[in-house]
């Protein structure tokens, strides 16, 4: 039985509509015919024709989006589908603010594209690095607790000391803040490297943006038709 892959972006008249296109001519390339293709717009308008710049772009890939007919998103297609690829964060979720029960199945291109090539591998680490993270924090509350109790009370009863009690509250702080300095720094590192996750509208731009944004499109498709059953 054929898995059915739904593209989906706002109006699918220029992203999921060529994404459909590209990600169909890409299984047949790689000779992968065990999926069905569909895509659909959040706020699409049923039976309107792909922008003319997406069919001019298609054209030049070799491919043929003058048929193209758009389709409203809609609870069936959401449920009938086996993977739904968004081409915003925002259209993800809207999908899951209104079928929260389909979650699983529901991702940004980007973000399929790279969890097939590498993105798990920088999920793990950034797992780790909160746990280490907390960890350490427990550790050193309990390293510090009474000492911190003590200076918090004192604190309240003698004020002719609580600038010194300041300033050993702020070391401490500053202790706990090298301790998990390395990690907070490799957090950020792996947060840059997963980047952007959305494919940029075209909609109303010139044809070369239509093209930029073909490429990218197929660049993450690639990714996933590669890895695909």
């Amino acid at each position: 039985m054929k898995k059915t892959i739904l593209l989906v972006c706002t109006g699918n008249t220029c992203r999921s509509s060529m994404a459909e296109a590209l990600l169909r001519d890409l299984l047949t390339r790689y000779g992968k015919d065990n999926y069905k293709i569909k895509s659909a717009g959040i706020s699409a308008f049923e039976g309107g024709g792909a922008a003319h710049q997406a069919i001019k772009v298609m054209k030049e890939e070799g491919i043929d989006l003058t048929n193209h007919q758009t389709t409203l998103l809609s609870k069936e297609l959401v449920e009938e589908a086996d993977l739904i690829l968004t081409m915003t964060q925002r259209h993800k979720l809207i999908i899951l603010d209104d079928y929260p029960d389909f979650r699983e199945k529901v991702y940004t291109l980007k973000e399929y594209a790279a969890r097939v090539e590498d993105i798990e591998d920088e999920t793990k680490q950034i797992e780790e690095l909160h746990q280490i993270i907390d960890k350490k924090r427990e550790e050193f509350i309990l390293e510090y607790q009474e000492e911190i109790e003590e200076l918090e009370d004192r604190r309240e009863e003698l004020l002719n000391e609580l600038e010194g009690i300041e300033r050993r509250i702020v070391e401490l702080e500053d202790d706990l803040n090298q301790r998990v300095l390395a990690e907070k720094r490799e957090l950020a590192r792996l947060r840059d490297k997963i980047g952007n996750l959305d494919i940029s509208d075209p909609f109303g731009q010139p044809i070369s943006i239509y093209r930029d944004c073909a490429q990218e499109i197929k660049a993450e498709l690639q990714k996933i038709v590669e890895n695909l059953d």
